[in-house]
């Protein structure tokens, strides 16, 4: 199954609705529907027509799911956050989803004020650029805009967003390979796409790569199953009127199973944008937002097939724009406690051996910010001390390898740079 990865090359002003204020918003990721025109554009510059794969690959047999950064979509709206700054010891967040909200709705370990979360997304810096419509090469009189963009490059590089894009037929998977193999020469090649607006300046300018990588797997816990939406969701009732849940027949006939939805946390949220080959703006909808929750009773556990085959096809309308993608819930966060007694150990490492590794940390901590994959060399080495310092340390060489196998295991930033302040503060 493909994913997409997408490092931007240039800053990316992704359309957002039009707002009263002088200012345009930008979105902090790249809507599926956006990536979807940019591929459909590549793939006529290079040559070809509205074909049989063209129709294809954009109008239905493929769903083209929204980017993220570090594939981390907004927050799910069951969690409860830190309503001001976490500290690094802290629980990311406490799932209603999972009943483990302090009843007084303030942190267990600093006693912090907690708030519902409202689907931030995490490791995305934005700037704002002035603008000035001009009229015969004079300032135009009250035309003074601004632009928001997403910064391209962060300290650990460019930003690399990544989702997936998924077949639904065999007539799809095949128009796929043949899209992908006219834009970027082959399934190992590279292709230069634009998203969003400011093209004209190589505005949102990027480079995509395909890669195999299967979509993380559904499963019910007991006789529930508990999925968030990746992207909007657009639900309807019989009336074709906006509808907060998905259709429960519409998941029976996928699952196989009798469903019903028990609990959920949503928000609605408008949807439109600007169609760039008719240069017309699309239609605005009414949506469910990304991040938002559904607890489902299942009358038996679903099939694992039924349950993939949801992974990949999503929710309600609009799929092959990448609306309604779900996803299991997170893994349950970190305990830092924890993690620090198990690394303890490497607060005796000699001076400069533990600067370096610090300094490796912090490296890979501003790759994992920028969503790009952390480069180990000196930790990696510690996994497996070399015959001399086993020998001279045979007790500590052992700890020390198993601590540095747990800090390169560490995919979150934020434990990243908790590990980090804890080792920094040893005398």
């Amino acid at each position: 199954m493909p994913e997409i990865h997408a490092e931007l090359l240039s800053d990316a002003a992704v359309g957002a609705l039009p707002v009263a204020s002088f200012t345009r918003g930008t979105l902090r990721y790249i809507p599926g529907s956006v990536l979807r025109g940019a591929v459909a554009t590549r793939y006529l510059a290079a040559g070809n027509g509205l074909d049989a794969t063209f129709t294809a690959a954009f109008e239905g047999a493929v769903r083209w799911g929204a980017l993220y950064v570090r594939d981390e979509p907004p927050q799910p709206l069951s969690w409860w956050v830190h309503k001001y700054e976490r500290k690094s010891d802290c629980p990311k967040y406490y799932d209603d989803a999972r009943g483990d909200v302090p009843p007084n709705h303030t942190c267990a370990n600093c006693d912090s004020p907690l708030e519902p979360s409202k689907g931030a997304i995490s490791g995305v810096g934005t700037k704002v650029d002035t603008h000035v419509k001009l009229v015969n090469g004079t300032a135009s009189e009250g035309n003074l805009f601004a632009r928001e963009r997403i910064v391209h490059r962060l300290s650990g590089g460019n930003l690399t967003f990544s989702g997936r894009v998924d077949p639904l037929s065999s007539a799809g998977e095949a128009a796929l390979q043949e899209v992908w193999t006219s834009v970027a020469g082959g399934q190992q090649s590279a292709a230069e796409v634009w998203f969003g607006g400011r093209r004209s300046t190589n505005g949102g300018r990027a480079r995509l790569r395909i890669v195999d990588q299967a979509p993380a797997a559904l499963a019910p816990n007991g006789g529930n199953l508990t999925i968030r939406l990746t992207s909007p969701g657009i639900f309807v009732d019989d009336y074709g009127r906006p509808s907060a849940s998905p259709r429960v027949d519409e998941l029976t006939a996928t699952l196989g199973v009798e469903v019903s939805v028990n609990r959920s946390w949503f928000r609605w949220a408008a949807e439109g944008g600007w169609h760039a080959a008719s240069k017309l703006p699309k239609p605005v909808e009414r949506v469910v937002a990304a991040g938002s929750v559904y607890e489902f009773t299942v009358s038996a556990p679903p099939h694992p097939d039924a349950l993939s085959k949801l992974a990949v096809r999503g929710l309600g309308l609009r799929k092959a724009e990448g609306f309604g993608a779900v996803a299991p819930m997170p893994v349950a966060t970190v305990d830092i406690h924890q993690l620090r007694q198990q690394i303890v150990c490497l607060r005796s490492l000699g001076s400069k051996l533990k600067t370096a590794v610090i300094q490796e940390m912090t490296k890979a901590q501003q790759m994992m910010q920028a969503g790009r994959q952390p480069q180990w060399t000196i930790t990696a080495k510690l996994t497996d001390p070399p015959p001399a310092l086993r020998k001279a340390e045979p007790t500590m060489s052992k700890l020390w390898a198993q601590a540095c196998q747990l800090i390169i295991a560490v995919d979150d930033p934020d434990v990243m740079l908790a590990l980090i302040d804890y080792l920094r503060s040893a005398k």
